[in-house]
C-alpha cells in the first residue's frame, strides 16, 4: 500500500485507486485497504458517495475501531441530508476516539440545528478541551452563545443573555467589539431596571 500512498501524494488519484484496490484483492481482511477506497471515490468524484459509504463498511466490518471511516460515513451523510444518521457516526466515532476534535464539532453543528444549544456548546467546549485553539470550535462556539444571548434578550431573558455574551467575552473571543457593546448595553439595562425598581 506504500506505493498507493505514494501516488496519492503526488495526485495520481486513479493509480493510487487501483493500487489500493489490489492490496484489498490480495487480502480481503486489509481495513485500511477498504478504508483508503472509500477515501478514494470521495476524493475522485462527489458523485460516488454511495460506493465510498459501501467501503466505509468495509473497512468498519473488518475494524470496528475505525474511527476515521465512521468520521467520513457522518460527512456523506451530512451532504446526503440525513442528519440523523450523520450524528449517529458522529457519535460512533466519539466512543472509539474519544478525542477526535471534528468529530466534536460536527456532532454540535448536528445538535445546534435540531435547536439543542446545551449539547451543541458541550461538544464544542470539549473540542476546545482537546484542541484549545481549533478555529472551527471556536467559531462555533461563539455563533451558539450569541444565538443563545440574542434570543435569551429577545425572550426579556436579560441576565441570561448576558451571561452568554460574557462567555463569549471573557475566553472565546474577549475583543469582539459587537458582542462587547451589547454586553455593555445589557449591564446598563439591567442597572437602569434596578434603581427604577428601588
Amino acid at each position: 500500500m506504500s506505493i498507493a500512498h505514494t501516488k496519492r501524494k503526488f495526485n495520481d488519484l486513479r493509480g493510487a485507486m487501483e493500487d489500493y484496490k489490489k492490496s484489498y484483492e490480495l487480502n480481503p481482511r486489509n481495513a485500511d485497504a477498504a478504508y483508503m477506497i472509500g477515501v478514494m471515490y470521495g476524493e475522485l468524484n462527489k458523485n460516488e458517495d454511495d460506493d465510498a459509504l459501501r467501503w466505509y463498511q468495509k473497512a468498519i466490518e473488518l475494524n470496528e475501531y475505525d474511527g476515521d471511516a465512521y468520521y467520513r460515513q457522518g460527512l456523506i451523510y451530512g451532504r446526503f441530508g440525513n442528519r440523523n444518521a450523520e450524528k449517529e457516526m458522529y457519535k460512533k466515532v466519539i466512543q472509539v476516539q474519544p478525542d477526535h476534535v471534528d468529530a466534536h464539532c460536527n456532532l454540535g453543528v448536528c445538535y445546534g440545528e435540531e435547536g439543542s444549544s446545551e449539547k451543541e456548546i458541550e461538544c464544542y467546549e470539549r473540542a476546545l478541551q482537546i484542541e484549545p485553539h481549533h478555529e472551527d470550535a471556536i467559531q462555533n462556539l461563539k455563533s451558539a452563545y450569541y444565538h443563545r444571548g440574542v434570543s435569551a434578550y429577545q425572550s426579556g431573558n436579560l441576565e441570561d443573555a448576558k451571561i452568554a455574551f460574557g462567555r463569549i467575552l471573557n475566553g472565546i473571543a474577549p475583543n469582539e467589539p459587537v458582542i462587547k457593546q451589547l454586553y455593555d448595553a445589557l449591564v446598563q439595562r439591567q442597572q437602569k431596571e434596578q434603581q427604577g425598581a428601588m
